[in-house]
């Protein structure tokens, strides 16, 4: 591999943006997890609704991942050979996996409490130790149906597969473009072929069925987002084209999944290109949240879930808004566990990783 290419500038709106979906992600699991029946009765149906939309902040992710890793790697020309994307995913790990691994050590010895505490026990795995499993779970390199004892690890799985995918796409980019194939032609060629891979099956079947890639037309709103702002020739025909496919396919399917992606598509280039919205998610609280948004999203349902399950025991599970209070609280545990293991760990390594040339747009 030769040189290691700069990373191009950090786009501070996306890690705002970053933010928003960890924090909806973990209110819409303590609010459906924890905080139950007694808060959900209390509260007018479109709280609820609101709430309960916080899930989409994970097709958020996707679309924010999407347009991160194609902004880093789409013009990085060092990429040329298979051990390339090795030493690319060695980057990464040393960056993200030390947070994970921590994460895992802690749902092993807190979930049983979160359990006793009268906690969700459909929500956690089984707590029977099992090595091989362990193991498993600490390479996380997984099939989607694993045994996972950090549930939200499944996203991690489509995050790492959709990184080696674009790794191998920009691998096929830097060599064809040394054998004079246009960079940007090829590009719009694989989009097409992309979207029609993954979205038209969808429209033709009239239902979300698996396709060449499941979750891949989850990523390719952010990637033909950040190939249009790197002004790549015809990306933001991509990305029309790309939201104009949702929103067909919410017309046929009426699935709020679409919807959710649609919707995340608009906000990716909305968030970048909209100076109100810029500025607003590149203030600095937001840019916080967005920094601690990968212990949020890794910590909230065991921190937050232990909070309101403790909490619960001693003031009790009667239906009424002094729940919401606890709700509160439980987000706030999170927020405060989340930025102690941010300041003692992520932020280190986060450091040391590009301090050695790791990708930490």
């Amino acid at each position: 591999m030769g040189d290691y290419r700069e990373a191009p500038p950090r786009v501070a709106a996306i890690d705002g943006l970053r933010g928003i979906a960890a924090l909806s992600v973990a209110w819409f699991h303590l609010y459906t997890q924890n905080a139950g029946s007694p808060l959900t009765e209390a509260v007018p149906s479109a709280a609820s609704l609101a709430s309960v939309w916080g899930r989409f902040g994970v097709q958020l992710f996707f679309a924010i991942s999407g347009f991160v890793v194609a902004y880093t790697l789409f013009n990085d020309r060092s990429v040329d050979r298979i051990r390339d994307i090795g030493t690319y995913f060695v980057r990464r790990s040393v960056r993200l996996d030390p947070t994970y691994w921590l994460a895992l050590v802690a749902y092993l010895i807190g979930v049983p409490l979160i359990i006793r505490l009268g906690g969700p026990a459909e929500v956690f795995p089984s707590q029977m130790l099992d090595v091989p499993e362990v193991i498993a779970n600490i390479l996380y390199f997984l099939p989607l149906h694993a045994f996972l004892y950090v549930p939200v690890a499944w996203s991690l799985i489509v995050e790492i597969q959709f990184y080696l995918f674009f790794a191998l796409i920009v691998l096929a980019l830097n060599k064809l473009e040394v054998r004079g194939w246009n960079r940007a032609n090829v590009f719009f060629y694989f989009g097409v072929m992309s979207m029609l891979a993954t979205v038209v099956p969808m429209l033709r079947s009239g239902s979300l069925q698996p396709n060449l890639y499941e979750y891949l037309y989850q990523f390719l709103g952010g990637i033909f987002a950040a190939a249009a702002y790197l002004r790549v020739p015809r990306a933001a025909l991509l990305w029309g084209l790309y939201v104009a496919l949702m929103a067909a396919a919410f017309a046929l399917l009426r699935s709020s999944y679409v919807l959710a992606n649609l919707i995340s598509a608009v906000l990716i280039v909305a968030s970048v290109q909209w100076r109100p919205l810029r500025h607003l998610l590149s203030a600095p609280t937001m840019l916080y949240f967005g920094a601690l948004s990968y212990c949020i999203y890794l910590l909230h349902q065991l921190i937050g879930g232990l909070a309101i399950e403790g909490l619960q025991t001693v003031f009790g599970r009667t239906v009424g808004l002094h729940q919401l209070a606890i709700m509160v609280a439980g987000m706030l545990a999170t927020v405060i566990v989340s930025a102690l293991v941010y300041a003692r760990m992520e932020r280190r390594t986060s450091s040391s990783a590009a301090g050695s040339g790791a990708d930490t747009a």
